[in-house]
């Protein structure tokens, strides 16, 4: 199985569980260019599935989550199946092997994790943000987590933009920006303000969507129990916080168009405000890219940040790119948005998208 990432990156998967394979053409099906074996030819990443990982010399344990032994650091899932971490050859073929049991999700965020590398190479940075073509405008909106950008990307799909990436977008120091369409990850406030989306979904989506809202009803009368109040609003909340689906795109707006890549030219940063109304003002690009790094590398520290674990692991071993990334980061994200017409976007903790929609648009 290939994925090729644009012109940037090429990841094979070689022999994957089925159940692996399936998960990786719903999130990045986009880029698949070839459903067999893979010859890994000019393979950037490579993973093979092997079913145990060998042990080579001493093996220590750094967390319930990751460990390291002579040769290799590696992570694992909740069942503590186990994949390596390539840090030692970032620059030229990464070759991660994995036990065939590991979490499908878990190896996407391993494999996100070693594109952010392999991006700053290639003069690229994976950003958070969402991004559409609007009347032939590339617009990207960078934002923290829960600040309001997958409602802004929705109203604009609504209005007939075409999609280019949601969550996460490729940028280039030339100024272009490339999609990375994942499923859109959609909770109970994005349908809540688009209670249309539902209908759109599959059966079976539907069905998950409908368990998890039962589920979050039943614990909201549950916590009405005086014994059990204290005992259930964490997981009330935390029940809230994971009640999602995730769709393509295409699913939820079936004539929509994808496009692959797109001039940067106008920029929204979404930031939550202790203000009453909507406010928009221009931004300056170093103070942008200066703000989007460290976003960025919270943002993909989930589970962890892996380069911390690997300098715990091996204090002695030097790798110039890991200590440099983020400065690397910072100054292709400068170069990129230098041209871009920039805005900084305050916005009320309680806000209608539609009315931030409007807002934005004023300004196209």
């Amino acid at each position: 199985m290939r994925l090729k990432i644009h012109d940037f990156v090429n990841i094979d998967l070689i022999d994957p569980p089925n159940k692996l394979a399936h998960f990786m053409g719903e999130e990045l099906g986009y880029f698949q260019i070839d459903s067999g074996s893979s010859k890994q030819d000019n393979s950037d990443i490579v993973v093979r599935f092997v079913d145990e990982l060998p042990i080579m010399g001493k093996r220590e344990y750094i967390s319930l989550y990751a460990g390291y032994d002579d040769v290799s650091l590696f992570v694992m899932d909740g069942l503590q199946h186990k994949a390596t971490i390539p840090f030692d050859s970032l620059e030229g073929n990464c070759k991660i092997i994995c036990e065939k049991g590991f979490d499908p999700l878990n190896i996407l965020l391993l494999l996100e994790n070693l594109l952010r590398y392999k991006f700053v190479l290639k003069e690229a940075v994976l950003i958070h943000a969402s991004a559409v073509s609007y009347h032939g405008q590339g617009i990207i909106f960078p934002a923290w987590a829960n600040t309001g950008k997958t409602n802004l990307l929705l109203q604009f799909l609504k209005d007939g933009a075409n999609y280019i990436s949601d969550d996460f977008a490729i940028i280039r120091e030339d100024g272009l920006i490339y999609g990375y369409p994942r499923r859109l990850q959609l909770f109970d406030y994005n349908f809540s303000e688009f209670p249309q989306l539902a209908v759109t979904l599959d059966r079976s989506a539907r069905l998950d969507f409908v368990k998890q809202k039962l589920s979050t009803k039943l614990l909201k009368k549950w916590t009405r129990i005086p014994l059990l109040t204290r005992l259930l609003k964490r997981v009330k909340r935390k029940s809230s916080e994971a009640l999602h689906i995730r769709a393509p795109a295409k699913e939820l707006f079936p004539d929509v168009e994808i496009d692959g890549s797109r001039r940067i030219d106008k920029i929204f940063f979404l930031v939550r405000a202790h203000s009453q109304i909507i406010e928009i003002e221009r931004m300056a690009p170093e103070v942008l890219a200066n703000k989007m790094v460290p976003c960025l590398s919270f943002e993909r520290h989930y589970p962890y940040d892996y380069r911390l674990l690997y300098k715990f692991a091996y204090p002695m071993k030097e790798n110039k790119l890991l200590d440099k990334v983020e400065q690397m980061e910072g100054d292709i994200i400068s170069r990129a948005i230098k041209n871009s017409h920039i805005y900084c976007v305050r916005l009320p903790r309680s806000h209608s998208s539609l009315k931030l929609f409007r807002t934005v648009q004023q300004y196209l």
